[in-house]
């Protein structure tokens, strides 16, 4: 029997706040998906971090707004990429909170 596909966007705050816990973050975030590597190649992962000084994402280019958020990993089937993302999860400079949706 096929076992279900799965999709996971990790949404993760990587403001000033959080840059005390965010070594444990990185850790959980990459044991989840080690295990979605072993267990369930065919599921897909995706990285987004906002409170970063910075801002790359398409609904930001496309209708504005969306400020401080970026796509380190587009939606995709997991694999190692993923995991090394995870590890190395920038540390922003802008408060959590900052995130205006228009």
């Amino acid at each position: 029997m096929a076992r279900n596909r799965e999709a996971v966007v990790l949404l993760l705050d990587v403001g000033p706040s959080m840059h005390g816990v965010l070594q444990e973050v990185e850790k959980v975030c990459s044991m989840l998906v080690q295990k979605k590597l072993i267990y369930g190649k065919s599921d897909e992962v995706a990285v987004v971090v906002f409170g970063t000084g910075e801002t790359n994402n398409e609904l930001q280019k496309e209708v504005g707004g969306y400020e401080h958020v970026v796509v380190l990993r587009k939606i995709k089937v997991v694999d190692g990429e993923a995991i090394d993302t995870l590890q190395n999860l920038p540390r922003g400079t802008v408060p959590g909170d900052c995130i205006r949706i228009i």
